[in-house]
């Protein structure tokens, strides 16, 4: 299944996970995607009601803390998960529970698998475009070693500064402001909900800064009013933020879409920032809190689809397609780990994931553009890392338009639009047993196409 995202006579442009359009003469702008599609696409990192009790057991950090303690956690095991939920009485200043990605690695896993506590504390990373139906462990490997590890091209190459907050808020208190925060390229996007008035005003503070900027403070009147219990939702997707209390999307009174360089007085291509006061997107999601009595529980942070910009064409690296890597950057193998080409060097990508004095290989990812002529359209897949979609059809079939398997696809192949999955990829096995049952139907999988 892909996605129509080109039509003819446009220009594309993929940079930073983003996709552009142009028409004409006229400038590129971000092609933002309405509501229900950001909802549709979207990508699960982490959630507060799913965490490994396993992995939690060995001393295996969660990743919603408080360095202030402001906030109460409690956690509760049930079965095999943990879940957290969090108690707040904020007084004066704003108190906050902060997000760090702690994603656990193989060496973690073997650990607790083996009843073990854990010895090496994990570093806060960005948060990458991993995607778990990429993830797979070869038999040969499987036998080879006794830990399970996924190859580095699977674990997510790419930051992703496009992300979601969802959570359920019981409020308690008649008045106090309750604050959502998405940070994006050390910029701090917040959404602050005065519980006494159920007004909602959104603000962008720039990295290192404490002001929010002026001129950008759309302003909402929302149903998170007084004592209750409320589900909230809010995003910074395709350069634009977006509201929704319990299940609704709220309207603003003034535009919500935002152009970065006009915001911001200069774009620094939306690279992370972090610094040893303020660790910008090594912790990207918060909560806040002022003056509010309040309860929060499952807490779930998503990600937007981040569009890989790489082109089957002759010019593209060489190196990537003979590893089988979709990649914005040029990258090589080293040992165990996988290199991203700078004009500095070489940076390992794991440490480039982690350590801010390496972001600096930010400036090494490609910007891919695409131009469609009469009656050829544009199709990519949500799965970019591995989507053979229109990217990779560049070169078509010699470059020659009107024959199938030409560049892109033609006006005479367009058919429709898809409806249903109506026969997922089976199964060799009964599910749940070893039962041989070739093309067994997977039922659980059989939908309507969002």
């Amino acid at each position: 299944i892909k996605r129509l995202v080109g039509l003819p006579g446009e220009r594309l442009k993929i940079q930073n996970g983003d996709l552009y359009v142009k028409e004409g003469d006229s400038d590129f702008e971000i092609a933002r995607k309405p509501a229900e599609k950001v909802l549709a696409m979207r990508q699960l990192v982490h959630d507060t009601d799913h965490q490994p009790a396993r992995l939690r057991k060995s001393g295996y950090p969660l990743r919603w803390g408080d360095a202030e303690n402001g906030w109460q956690s409690t956690e509760t095991v049930e079965g095999q998960l943990v879940k957290q939920s969090f108690d707040v009485k904020a007084s004066g200043l704003p108190v906050w529970l902060r997000y760090s990605h702690l994603p656990p690695d193989a060496i973690a896993w073997k650990t607790a698998l083996e009843n073990s506590e854990q010895r090496y504390p994990p570093k806060p990373q960005l948060i990458t475009d991993f995607n778990a139906y990429n993830t797979a462990v070869k038999r040969i490997e499987h036998n080879r070693h006794d830990v399970l590890s996924v190859g580095p091209q699977n674990l997510g190459l790419h930051w992703v500064g496009d992300l979601i907050l969802e959570a359920a808020v019981e409020v308690r208190s008649d008045h106090g402001n309750l604050i959502l925060e998405l940070v994006e390229s050390g910029r701090r996007f917040r959404c602050t909900l005065d519980v006494a008035t159920g007004q909602a005003v959104l603000s962008a503070i720039p990295f290192g800064q404490t002001s929010p900027t002026a001129g950008f403070a759309p302003t909402a009147s929302t149903r998170v009013k007084n004592q209750g219990a409320y589900h909230l939702r809010f995003a910074n997707v395709d350069d634009q933020l977006l509201l929704w209390v319990n299940g609704k999307l709220v309207s603003f009174d003034s535009s919500t879409q935002y152009d970065s360089e006009e915001l911001f007085g200069e774009n620094a291509g939306l690279a992370p920032q972090a610094s040893d006061e303020n660790p910008g997107d090594l912790s990207p999601v918060a909560i806040g809190a002022q003056e509010l009595d309040a309860s929060v529980s499952r807490l779930s942070v998503w990600r937007d689809i981040y569009y890989i910009a790489d082109k089957n064409t002759p010019d593209d690296p060489k190196e990537n397609r003979d590893l089988g890597i979709v990649s914005d950057f040029l990258v090589l193998r080293l040992g165990d780990h996988l290199g991203v080409v700078t004009d500095r060097g070489v940076v390992r990508l794991d440490q480039m994931l982690e350590d801010p004095a390496y972001w600096y290989a930010f400036d090494a990812r490609q910007i891919k553009e695409f131009e469609l002529d009469k009656d050829l359209f544009f199709v990519m897949g949500d799965n970019s890392a591995a989507s053979s979609d229109a990217r990779l059809w560049a070169i078509g079939n010699c470059n020659a338009p009107g024959v199938p398997g030409g560049a892109y696809l033609e006006r005479q192949l367009l058919t429709g639009k898809a409806v249903c999955v109506y026969w997922p990829h089976s199964f060799s096995r009964v599910p749940g047993t070893g039962i041989p049952f070739p093309l067994f139907p997977n039922f659980a999988d059989m939908r309507l196409i969002r």
